[in-house]
């Protein structure tokens, strides 16, 4: 992947991780489903990586702050 691409991929995922934070802090969100369509078209495991983070980034404000924690931590 070139440098530019490198630069829009991560633009993209802080766009995506900041809806994430709208989203978990309407307190509406009570299961997040998480899939990986084709594997074999992923080699290098980007989209994997990218799921952990999201993942990770939602388990741990939940394990900080319990039910509220998504209304503290995007406040």
């Amino acid at each position: 992947m070139s440098s530019v691409s490198n630069v829009l991929a991560r633009q993209h995922l802080e766009v995506l991780e900041a809806l994430l934070d709208l989203v978990m802090a309407s307190g509406k969100v009570r299961v997040v489903d998480v899939a990986e369509l084709c594997p074999p078209l992923d080699p290098d495991q980007a989209t994997a990586r990218v799921a952990a983070r999201l993942i990770h980034r939602m388990v741990s404000a939940q394990a900080q702050w319990g039910d509220t924690g998504w209304q503290k931590a995007v406040s």
